[in-house]
């Protein structure tokens, strides 16, 4: 099963544009018609919004799904699940509100394969570029538990901290980059326009210079 992107109209001639998951273009297309759509575009891959051609639509299903963007599609999730809602209606419920194309059609995949009998975890493994060992694991527990909303909203809070912690380390990293950047610049002013001038001083002079003094020159030559 795979998933669509699409634009078309429906009866009322109003433009509409969404995913779809089906077999293959002419299944996605014949499920359309059934819905009332009359597709104008249908390509392959997830988006929140359809793109205007396949090559957007393809750069964004690689798009790198963030921490923060996983921590709000599990504790959405754990509210979901928490109501007592079915599972595969809470999956179909996600794919409405994930606006990230490449976890839209993640998450689509897994509830068609949950749908077929998969548990949620198995279904998650298929998808380990965006889903950690970590994760897959703690699911599978809450499921093997009975207590999957509880484990998912432990995740949500996890993974939520995860992603301050990378805000604060980028932040902490930004100060000093920018004293290493200054500091080279700063480095190859003095190496490559003020030690020339000085070393034309020294030329003349005819003297041996100390050891030390000969390696700055060198690596002024260098640059």
């Amino acid at each position: 099963m795979a998933v669509f992107t699409y634009r078309g109209m429906d009866l009322a001639g109003k433009k509409v544009s969404g995913i779809v998951d089906a077999e293959n273009i002419k299944s996605a297309r014949l499920k359309l018609r059934k819905q009332n759509i009359y597709p104008t575009q249908v390509f392959e891959g997830g988006s929140g919004q359809a793109s205007g051609n396949f090559f957007s639509a393809l750069l964004q299903r690689f798009k790198k799904v963030k921490v923060e963007d996983i921590a709000m599609m599990t504790r959405q999730l754990s509210t979901l699940v928490n109501a007592n809602i079915p599972l595969v209606d809470a999956l179909t419920a996600m794919t409405d509100q994930i606006t990230h194309p490449k976890l839209q059609s993640a998450i689509t995949d897994i509830k068609e394969r949950v749908k077929e009998g998969s548990r949620l975890a198995d279904a998650m493994r298929s998808h380990a570029d965006i889903f950690s060992d970590l994760y897959i694991n703690m699911v599978y527990a809450g499921e093997i538990s009975g207590a999957l909303d509880t484990i998912l909203l432990r995740l949500a809070d996890f993974t939520e901290s995860q992603a301050r912690l990378r805000r604060k380390v980028k932040g902490a990293m930004i100060y000093p980059i920018i004293m290493i950047v200054v500091g080279m610049g700063l480095m190859g002013i003095v190496l490559g326009f003020l030690i020339p001038k000085i070393t034309k001083i020294f030329a003349k002079s005819k003297q041996t210079l100390p050891l030390p003094t000969q390696i700055v020159m060198g690596m002024s030559d260098f640059v």
